[in-house]
């Protein structure tokens, strides 16, 4: 009998052991997947493509800092004078900006986000700018071509 009950036991061990293998193996494929996905969807939104919803995030996630995941700072503003540009507009203030920026990526941006960062992209001659207002430089309205700067970071 304590045969019986050691092989039951040993059985039911293997077939658990099975299992949890099948689970991780099939984790690591789903984890693959995802790193994929969320690649993909940093190479749309550096390339301008506007999600139509913010992504879930959790609340503690919301709460500091900018999300994983988000473009650069540079980037989402370059994004959005190209998007003001296409609608007829000479450019964006720095207010406007955050607020835009708070609506699609970054729920918790702060003015001293934005701000001194359009303002550094000016000073290098990144952008162009009249009083608060700033523009693409004429010569970079088309594309993104410093997407791949280190600069462009922060």
């Amino acid at each position: 009998m304590i045969t019986d009950s050691f092989t039951m036991l040993r059985a039911r061990r293997r077939e658990i052991a099975e299992e949890a293998q099948d689970l991780r193996a099939r984790l690591e494929k789903l984890a693959i997947e995802d790193a994929e996905l969320e690649s993909a969807e940093k190479v749309l939104m550096r390339f301008g493509a506007v999600p139509n919803e913010p992504p879930a995030r959790p609340a503690s996630e919301l709460a500091s800092g900018k999300p994983e995941g988000t473009p650069t700072t540079p980037n989402m503003i370059l994004a959005l004078l190209k998007e003001a540009k296409a609608q007829g507009k000479t450019g964006l203030e720095p207010r406007e900006m955050q607020m835009l920026i708070s609506k699609r990526w970054w729920p918790t941006v702060k003015s001293e986000d934005v701000g001194p960062t359009a303002w550094r992209m000016w000073k290098a001659n990144r952008l162009a700018k009249q009083g608060s207002l700033y523009m693409l430089k004429q010569s970079e309205a088309a594309g993104f071509p410093w997407a791949d700067e280190p600069t462009a970071s922060k």
